[in-house]
């Protein structure tokens, strides 16, 4: 409930912040931008760092969590190795699903590759019991990027997840 109200007071610090700029100046669009915002406002409001923390964005609220367990960067391949922490909060229990990457960039903005999906695609997710997903590799990462943002889909095209500020952890 704290955290509800943290982003509440976040979100209209970002929205006011946003309304006293003067409309008559055009900026370029940066991708992420009102993400990055909501961020800053959290930081500003709450006093807390969360300019490392990941940020998922989910097609259906209440129904599953997701947060990085790694994120391992090759700089000798150029790869980077996702893995996930799903679970599924409510609803019923999900079989033989999957998990399929479907876009990454750095957060800068550069376009990656993908490479191979998870050794075992499907998934059974019960209620409340999380479990590690490996994504997918992800090729064409640069040595200097610090953090990607995917797209990916659980079970079903319908609807995709969004996980932004993914922190790349480079392994030496």
């Amino acid at each position: 409930m704290k955290k509800l109200i943290l982003l509440s007071v976040a979100f209209l610090a970002v929205c006011a912040s946003a309304a006293a700029q003067d409309e008559t100046q055009e900026q370029p669009r940066k991708r992420g931008g009102f993400l990055n915002a909501l961020k800053k406002g959290v930081e500003s409001s709450t006093g807390l760092d969360v300019s490392n923390e990941a940020l998922f964005v989910y097609p259906e609220i209440g129904v599953w969590k997701i947060s990085v367990a790694s994120c391992v960067g090759n700089r000798d391949l150029g790869t980077a190795t996702l893995v996930l922490r799903v679970a599924k909060i409510s609803g019923t229990p999900s079989r033989g699903s999957w998990c399929l990457l479907s876009e990454a960039e750095t957060s800068d903005g550069v376009e990656l590759g993908f490479g191979t999906n998870s050794a075992d695609p499907l998934f059974n997710f019960e209620i409340g019991k999380p479990i590690e997903v490996p994504v997918q590799i992800i090729g064409g990462v640069p040595d200097n990027a610090t953090a990607l943002n995917v797209k990916f889909y659980i079970g079903y095209r319908a609807n995709a997840f969004e996980g932004r500020d993914i922190p790349i952890a480079w392994a030496e």
